[in-house]
């Protein structure tokens, strides 16, 4: 049978808002601090007396609405003071027969509390523990106050404050773990959610120098990786008598110098194109000598790196000395 909670001519029976009541609550149980007079306990020689209050038990609210008296007796016990819901007796309109207090004793030590879970399945023992104590003929020793409290301002202003945070983006925090960066700058740190995480950055530096010799003369290539830039700085030697040099030495770039680039049907490509240096110094024998100098990257189909060096020089007459020249190149690693 189909039955309406929360609709017109229908009952919203008890176990259904115990249901809310509690899912509400998150499962917690407690004492009211803002009601009356908290349900403190106080004792007096053998009695414990429970004054005037609320409490949430599993999503069911009971009231202390004076205060309630209770022999604990002087067996020289282990004792506990309880509120037990006993969901299996029946209430009447006259009598509350399914809530109680009742002191549960154990001969060597505090005895074990009775908490099915009365939520959902709307039937047995929940016992929940106000006080602990020792009964000795003397009167109560060792007493415990075992109350846990519930504020319902509390949970509204928590929900408050997590919208709020919502709101202002203050509540969206990492996991806990490490976090890195890398490409054009490097760096890591730990972060754990309790502070703001700080990374500090470090660029990336590489340096790798290459050295050719031929006929014409020496070259020399360094190449220098700042971040994600590549810098080449290169210097050729064109030997008397010689009027310009070329080389094409096949070398394997380092990993961090590479550009990425793809093949086509098998054809060598340039990956880097041929770039003109930013500055071009020389020394010749002559004044009026000019020169034009860069470098270039090929990337071979079977992944081989090629770098070339461009030195090109034209003079009116024969040279008659060695020629030095310099330059700086750049480019981007993808």
């Amino acid at each position: 049978m189909l039955k309406g909670q929360v609709f017109a001519n229908q009952l919203f029976e008890n176990q259904m808002f115990a249901l809310f009541i509690d899912t509400f609550a998150n499962g917690t149980n407690g004492v009211s601090n803002n009601y009356k007079n908290g349900m403190a306990v106080t004792y007096s020689g053998s009695n414990v007396t429970i004054d005037s209050g609320a409490i949430l038990i599993q999503g069911r609210l009971l009231e202390e609405d004076t205060s309630t008296t209770i022999s604990a007796g002087a067996d020289n016990m282990y004792c506990k003071l309880i509120i037990e819901i006993d969901l299996d007796k029946t209430n009447t309109t006259t009598e509350f027969n399914q809530g109680a207090y009742k002191i549960i004793k154990g001969a060597n030590a505090y005895p074990a509390l009775t908490q099915t879970n009365i939520v959902k399945n709307n039937a047995g023992v929940y016992q929940y523990e106000l006080a602990r104590f020792r009964n000795p003929s003397s009167g109560i020793t060792d007493f415990q106050d075992m109350r846990t409290f519930i504020d319902f301002e509390d949970i509204y202003e928590e929900i408050r404050q997590h919208i709020q945070d919502i709101d202002d983006g203050s509540l969206w925090v990492l996991k806990s773990g490490t976090a890195s960066l890398s490409g054009a700058v490097t760096g890591s740190a730990t972060y754990d959610n309790s502070s703001n995480l700080s990374i500090t950055t470090t660029i990336p530096t590489n340096t790798q120098t290459f050295t050719f010799t031929e006929t014409n003369g020496t070259a020399t290539m360094t190449l220098y990786r700042n971040g994600n830039v590549v810098q080449a700085n290169w210097s050729v030697t064109i030997n008397q008598g010689k009027t310009g040099i070329q080389t094409f030495p096949t070398i394997t770039m380092p990993d961090w110098a590479k550009v990425s680039r793809t093949s086509v049907d098998g054809a060598i490509l340039v990956a880097g194109a041929r770039m003109l240096p930013s500055s071009l110094s020389g020394s010749a024998g002559v004044v009026n000598t000019t020169a034009d100098g860069g470098f270039s990257i090929l990337k071979l189909v079977n992944g081989t790196y090629r770098t070339t060096f461009n030195i090109l020089t034209s003079e009116n007459e024969t040279s008659t000395s060695s020629k030095t020249y310099s330059g700086t190149s750049t480019y981007v690693v993808n």
